[in-house]
């Protein structure tokens, strides 16, 4: 950080000028009953009989019995499923990073650039109303969960424990024996909100609005540091790969190096992204 000349945050979404990103259920208070299922259904009577069992199994082990829950969304329910396991598990997924970097720039005097793409959302009682969620991918969303939930608690721990330990080959071992827990209910929350504010596909605009914001840091600094998902950047996919496309190699680096190259260099020039 200190040898870059600025910062960028990672790609992400905000809800218009709230200043809060929709991860997990950090939601207006005019949408919370779009928490529950439609017609006040069940999970009984909106799940089939197989992932109700399932569900009923993970729900017993990790939240007891909670009725009210019954009520909620697919989607949600898998949240507070997720939640609860994590808890029980002693693990969190709490950005605490964001703070550490934040902390870091401040001392190396480093300007950071907020590039996530922001909803334009206007009237939120209205944008509450519109809410819709497809019910085929809410469904899917809590089947996903039950799916990889008990490998991602038995595995990930040792996957984060060799990647903070510097153990690439450890870590690139530990993450094949599971799938990432893939927080479909806040895709599903952002989406909802966006297509309500006109705007169909957040993802897509988050992710333009990054790599222009990467582009134009570039434009005017030799050295922008960022970061990206670990996973994302040694398997070489999602906005990793994106930028391998435009022309970025991606180097890992050794702790016993002096004077680190930039893993993401540019080959046109001389500009290059850190991570």
């Amino acid at each position: 950080m200190a040898r870059s000349d600025i910062a960028l945050t990672a790609p992400g979404i905000l809800a218009g000028d709230s200043g809060g990103i929709f991860q997990g259920l950090t939601l207006w208070s005019a949408i919370r009953k779009a928490k529950r299922n439609p017609d006040s259904q069940t999970l009984e009577q909106v799940l089939d009989g197989q992932t109700y069992a399932r569900w009923q199994v993970l729900k017993h082990k990790y939240i007891g019995s909670d009725r009210g829950i019954e009520k909620l969304r697919p989607m949600y329910a898998a949240f507070e499923l997720y939640g609860a396991a994590m808890q029980q598990h002693g693990l969190t997924d709490e950005p605490i990073v964001g703070k550490l970097l934040a902390d870091a720039l401040e001392a190396t005097g480093r300007k950071r650039v907020d590039a996530r793409y922001a909803i334009p959302v206007g009237n939120r009682r209205l944008a509450a109303k519109a809410f819709e969620v497809n019910p085929a991918r809410d469904v899917e969303c809590l089947k996903q969960t039950l799916a990889h939930l008990e490998a991602y608690m038995e595995f990930s721990p040792n996957a984060a424990d060799a990647w903070a330990a510097g153990d690439l080959e450890r870590y690139r071992s530990a993450e094949a024996l599971y799938s990432p827990i893939h927080q479909c209910w806040a895709e599903l929350t952002n989406e909802a909100i966006a297509t309500a504010a006109g705007v169909p596909d957040p993802y897509r605009m988050s992710d333009t609005a990054w790599l222009k914001a990467l582009d134009d840091a570039l434009s005017r600094h030799d050295t922008v540091f960022t970061t990206l998902a670990a996973r994302d950047i040694l398997m070489h996919q999602g906005m990793a790969a994106r930028l391998e496309a435009l022309g970025y190699a991606i180097r890992e680096l050794s702790n016993a190096d002096p004077a680190p190259p930039t893993p993401l260099d540019y080959r046109p020039g001389k500009r290059a992204a850190r991570d």
